[in-house]
């Protein structure tokens, strides 16, 4: 099976992290793969070029879209990949329409399908998510969730005098990076209700 990953992430993120553990996992595996993303990350350029996994990078800029596109056509072209992969709705735009090539769209957040025009597939990373698709019309059949995951080595504890916290103080841990739409807001009213 030949994969085409395209990624055009933030510099941090789950997602972005997600991505670069199932490269690396598939390249572990044998998969042949090619990959497209933006030069927003030296570890994850490091880590592709390490593996051995080919990549070209894209500004993936919408107001000047043409590189990009001119990129990604061009892989396909010579690649041939079975599979593509639109890592979220700004690489989705770029998705082009192949009768030899499968696209998926994966959606980190609920974007509109309209992003994802030329996908086969769509892949949310929630229940809730995959719902939204379906309700813009997208069919059921073509809607699937995959939970993110990503692998971190253990560290040791922090001491709680770090963060000038006493020892019997309640605790919350939010994995996530500070934007409004992973809902702090939320946590953050939880911990005074508490």
């Amino acid at each position: 099976m030949k994969l085409l990953q395209v990624m055009a992430g933030a510099e941090q993120g789950g997602a972005e992290t997600f991505f670069l553990d199932a490269v690396t996992a598939l390249s572990h595996a044998g998969v042949q793969q090619e990959v497209i993303l933006r030069p927003n990350n030296a570890h994850r350029l490091q880590t592709l070029y390490d593996l051995r996994v080919p990549f070209k990078t894209a500004s993936f800029s919408r107001l000047w879209p043409f590189g990009t596109a001119r990129t990604v056509a061009q892989t396909l072209q010579r690649f041939r990949p079975d599979i593509a992969q639109y890592w979220m709705g700004r690489a989705g735009g770029f998705s082009k329409k192949n009768a030899e090539t499968i696209n998926i769209g994966w959606y980190g957040g609920y974007y509109k399908p309209s992003r994802f025009t030329h996908c086969d597939y769509h892949v949310a990373v929630t229940k809730d998510i995959a719902d939204h698709i379906v309700r813009e019309g997208i069919p059921a059949n073509r809607v699937f969730v995959l939970h993110t995951y990503a692998e971190f080595p253990p560290e040791p504890p922090v001491s709680r005098a770090t963060f000038d916290t006493p020892d019997d103080a309640p605790l919350f841990v939010a994995l996530a990076r500070l934007h409004w739409k992973k809902g702090l807001d939320v946590l953050l009213k939880a911990l005074t209700d508490v």
